[in-house]
């Protein structure tokens, strides 16, 4: 199964950005973020042809097209500064999972906050994501890469 534009771009209208969680990986597959902080990320990611990027509510939002990444990095005016989340959506066994990763150089409340922040969004996007893969014709299953970018719900 490919990725579907529509799928991705649901993802994309129904998140907007939220707040702050605790250092190291969480759900595995996502891999550990490799920049130390996150203006090396936005440097790094900026340089990539295949990563858009908006601002939205004092985050970055990056995602990397070919690599189905999701990034949401704090601005320095955000509470939730410094932060970075790095979502991987992977396909298996007919299903998306969404692997994630989170540094955190906020408070352990905040830091605590944003992990359930995202594992909340994470879980709507799931739901999102089956309900479009099982609503669409055979024939859409292979449509191409994803675009926009994605960011937790408040």
């Amino acid at each position: 199964m490919r990725w579907k534009n529509g799928t991705i771009a649901l993802a994309v209208c129904c998140a907007s950005v939220g707040a702050g969680a605790h250092a190291g990986p969480m759900d595995g597959e996502g891999a550990a973020i490799p920049y130390a902080s996150p203006e090396a990320a936005l440097v790094a990611l900026r340089a990539s042809p295949h990563v858009s990027e908006r601002l939205e509510n004092d985050w970055f939002a990056l995602q990397d097209h070919q690599g189905h990444v999701l990034w949401s990095i704090t601005a320095p005016g955000n509470a939730m500064y410094p932060s970075m989340v790095k979502r991987t959506l992977v396909q298996r066994d007919g299903g998306v999972e969404i692997g994630m990763s989170i540094k955190c150089g906020a408070s352990r409340q905040a830091c605590d906050t944003l992990v359930q922040t995202f594992q909340a969004s994470n879980d709507r996007l799931r739901q999102r994501l089956r309900d479009t893969t099982t609503a669409a014709p055979p024939s859409a299953a292979a449509q191409p890469t994803p675009t926009g970018a994605a960011d937790p719900q408040r």
